[in-house]
């Protein structure tokens, strides 16, 4: 079992959300994560592929992330996930609409802006 299915079983059983067990494993990994100046990685193009082969590397401008060199393979994982989680939360979305569980615009404006 790969590290991310690891911690999101790990994150259902202690019921948290995923979105949020999500949210914090990509911090974590930023703070982890190699970062090189855009002119580093210009003078460096060759050696930041081989090391994005390994882990992402973040390249900044001004010290303001700016654009993440990810593996192929990685992107396309990712892409996945992406696809996966999209087509899953419409499937919840239909299965709610064809129960009737629906919500009006103000109540889920509300919904998103309660904690902000």
């Amino acid at each position: 079992m790969g590290t991310m299915c690891g911690l999101l079983v790990i994150g259902n059983i202690l019921n948290l959300d995923i979105l949020s067990i999500l949210s914090n494993i990509d911090k974590i990994w930023r703070i982890a994560m190699e970062k090189v100046t855009a002119a580093e990685a210009k003078q460096k193009f060759g050696q930041m592929i081989d090391r994005a082969q390994r882990a992402p590397v973040q390249i900044t401008k001004h010290g303001r992330g700016v654009a993440y060199l990810v593996a192929s393979e990685q992107y396309e994982e990712d892409q996945k996930q992406r696809e996966f989680h999209l087509f899953t939360m419409l499937k919840r979305g239909l299965e709610d609409v064809k129960a009737g569980r629906t919500s009006s615009l103000e109540e889920v404006k509300a919904e998103i802006f309660k904690n902000r």
